[in-house]
């Protein structure tokens, strides 16, 4: 065995070269770093162990355990490139050049059994390893640290570029057995705190709670003792307990786990007032000295209000799901009938209306009071019948019809239904479709007798009541186009979209409506006189005349076209539309629509998060922290290495959607807890760290990960999405990796990828 002297003056250092331009702004987050980062070159060890397995040397852990020397011989040949200020913190040293020049006092007898792990899984081909160490510091100080080390991307074949970064685990230790130590201690401490403590023996009696149960639960310390896990639970809980402590004491689990590992639960209890607590309870085993667990300890953190936050948001999630879904449909190239059947199926499935939904769709006539059912679900035969016609200002749904206001009426049962109402005991909702004071129709909306109404549930219906109203008012424009160009002006002029008419052949502009004067800044008699390309960014961008009139005329030949447009209005100002094209029979002649929506404010975050994932992907790769980005709706937009590394879900298989989320949480609830913070960053723009949440990793392991969490904002501080930082801590005893200068450490380098 070489001495720690002769492994350590063989580490040779290369002199410090001035970065090329493209490398400055990686320096700068390589320096600031709050990890422990290395940058080395193993190109020379690598070709070296090559040539010992091609030399017959065969397997080549085999043979550094014969030949020891070849330990220092190889560490030898690696060259430290650079360390960063973190590094020096670390080991004692005054700066980065001070480490450089001292490496021969890093390493340590312990520090070899690493080392060979390294050699093996060069030799391996392997690009990314992780294993406990033990260095000294410049002072002496003996260091237990968690190497993390793994081959820079285009580095794979040669290894001329490795990263490692080291993670101290000295004081862990140190505090871990502090409290396998001191049981006083800790029984002070759980005094102070709202948290409730626990334990239990492996026949699950209760064997200890912490004083503040009777602040959580209201019971004394010796009132809960005598109790069981049935007297404290919900039914659905008590399930949910027992079948996590039946997994975790199964032969399999005590085989093959941790026995270190902890599980986290979110259950209902039972206050002794009979009243309802969400508790998250963090559970695991206490050891033996032979790491046999001898019993259970338990943390219950009070979330009731978290969770019911977590519900609401859910709920506010799923409603606005309904309304881009009855927007999406109005968009479509549909009859007005088969539109309202679509729309009402989607209205009738919201998960907090179903099962037992019931619906129809009546229609105000054009010519008298009467309206007339278009759309139904769930109606039997005698219903459809009573309800087909129904004058305004006759029943329920007639009068809500009327007054243009909501209505709603609980569940009645008896001699007092009506012939309107279905057989058993119902609860009712009317919601009247309105525009500009003009009715279009009414929703008639059965649900269980049970139900209750809430504000909540009223201003959603509202908003529903308005996209149905807005998508009739535009397929009434369309319609009247569609029939008579002599007489479409009065209500082309009411449209809330700007309307475009197009000759079919040539994109002249034949008619625009009010709305398109006000977005362009032109008078009616101005806008005919411009052809698309005068009102289009032009010059060497995708938006010319030529360009449009392509779009006209393909949409001419029956090709719907749905695109987006860059605009230049009277001032000169560029703005991005949506602009949907439509095929129309206006008077004896076929004309394009052209409906145009201004998208410029969702362009410019568009563009912002793009630009931002593009940089993200340009540095992120190489730091060996979690690192991903996601937009409002949850998209996945970064999705760096060490992500796929510690969740094991592909990149491809993740960016361009939300589907991970449901992968990683599959329990609802944790899923909407975690959606919860998210809003909550969203809409405060509060810094979040050290925030630990369980997830489901692709092979089905359970790992928890240390969030931090970053607002990301447009130019007009606008939310255009999130940035996660994270830490695999699965296992750690204080829950939390390394985070004192994260928040600066991000933020800088957000400010460096705005230049």
């Amino acid at each position: 065995m070489p001495t720690t002297d002769e492994a350590a003056g063989a580490v040779r250092t290369s002199a410090t070269e001035t970065p090329p331009e493209s490398e400055k702004l990686y320096r700068g987050l390589f320096e600031t770093s709050p990890v422990s980062l290395w940058e080395e070159d193993a190109s020379e060890v690598k070709a070296y162990l090559e040539d010992l397995k091609r030399s017959g040397a065969g397997d080549i852990r085999t043979y550094l355990d014969y030949h020891p020397e070849e330990v220092a011989k190889c560490a030898g040949m690696v060259r430290v490139l650079a360390v960063n200020a973190a590094t020096a913190n670390l080991y004692e040293a005054d700066d980065a050049a001070a480490m450089l020049r001292n490496l021969d006092k890093v390493l340590c007898e312990e520090s070899y059994d690493a080392l060979k792990q390294i050699l093996v899984a060069i030799a391996d081909g392997e690009t990314s390893f992780e294993t406990d160490v033990f260095n000294r510091t410049l002072k002496g100080s003996k260091k237990h640290l968690l190497m993390k080390w793994a081959v820079a991307p285009g580095y794979e074949d040669t290894y001329e570029r490795v990263w490692i970064s080291m993670f101290d685990l000295t004081q862990h230790e140190l505090f871990a057995k502090e409290l396998d130590d001191t049981d006083k201690r800790y029984r002070m401490f759980a005094d102070y705190i709202n948290d409730v403590i626990w334990t239990m023996d492996m026949s699950l009696n209760f064997t200890f709670f912490s004083p503040s149960v009777e602040r959580a639960l209201g019971y004394t310390t010796d009132e809960i003792l005598t109790k069981r896990f049935d007297e404290l639970l919900t039914p659905a809980s008590l399930e949910v307990a027992m079948g996590a402590v039946a997994e975790e004491l199964s032969p399999e689990a005590m085989r093959s786990r941790d026995p270190r590992r902890s599980r986290v639960l979110e259950l209902e209890f039972v206050t002794r007032s009979r009243s309802s607590l969400w508790g998250e309870l963090n559970i695991s085993f206490m050891l033996d000295k032979d790491n046999v667990p001898a019993g259970v300890v338990g943390v219950i953190r009070d979330i009731t209000d978290r969770h019911m936050a977590g519900e609401a948001l859910e709920r506010s999630w799923q409603a606005q799901k309904v309304i881009n879904d009855l927007l999406q449909i109005s968009l479509e190239d549909i009859a007005r009938d088969e539109m309202l059947e679509q729309m009402l199926d989607r209205i009738v499935d919201v998960p907090w209306f179903a099962p037992g939904a019931q619906g129809g769709i009546l229609i105000k006539d054009s010519d008298s009071d009467m309206l007339v059912m278009k759309a139904e679900a769930g109606f039997g035969g005698d219903l459809i019948k009573a309800c087909a016609n129904r004058k305004v200002g006759e029943c329920f749904c007639g009068n809500a019809a009327a007054s243009g206001q909501i209505m709603y009426r609980a569940g009645e049962a008896g001699a007092g239904r009506r012939e309107c109402q279905p057989g058993a005991a119902h609860s009712q909702y009317c919601v009247p479709f309105t525009s500009s004071e003009s009715l279009f129709g009414v929703l008639n909306l059965y649900l269980d007798a049970g139900h209750t109404s809430s504000d909540k549930e009223m201003e959603f219906l509202s908003a529903v009541g308005r996209v149905v109203a807005s998508s009739l008012e535009r397929k009434q424009a369309t319609e009247i186009l569609r029939k008579s160009e002599a007489s479409y002006r009065a209500v082309f002029d009411k449209a809330s979209d700007s309307i475009f008419i197009h000759d079919s052949e040539t994109g002249r502009i034949l008619d625009v409506n009010r709305k398109v004067c006000e977005l362009f800044g032109y008078s009616r008699d101005r806008m005919l006189t411009l052809d698309v390309g005068d009102i289009s960014a032009g010059g060497d961008s995708p938006f010319s005349q030529q360009d449009a009139v392509r779009l006209i005329r393909e949409a001419a030949a029956g090709e719907s076209k749905l695109v987006e447009w860059h605009c230049r209005d009277s001032s000169g100002r560029l703005f991005w539309v949506e602009v949907n094209l439509s095929l129309a029979r206006l008077g004896s002649g076929d004309r394009i629509l052209a409906f145009v929506r201004d998208i410029d404010a969702r362009k410019r975050a568009e563009e912002r998060v793009l630009a931002l994932s593009r940089f993200l992907e340009g540095i992120m790769d190489t730091v060996n922290i979690w690192t991903s980005a996601a937009d409002n709706e949850g998209n996945i937009l970064v999705w760096n290495h060490a992500a796929e590394r510690i969740s094991g879900y592909a990149r491809q298989d993740v960016v361009g959607n939300n589907s991970v989320w449901a992968l990683m949480y599959p329990d609802e609830k944790m899923r909407a807890e975690y959606m919860e913070e998210r809003c909550r960053i969203l809409n405060s723009g509060v810094f979040c760290d050290r925030h630990n949440t369980s997830i489901v990793t692709a092979s089905g392991e359970t790992r928890t990960v240390c969030w931090n969490c970053y607002k990301l904002a447009d130019e007009r501080g606008d939310l255009c999405g999130a940035i996660a930082l994270a830490f695999d801590v699965t296992g750690k005893a204080d829950g939390g990796g390394p985070d004192a200068d994260l928040k600066e450490y991000v933020i800088r380098a957000l400010e460096q990828s705005e230049a």
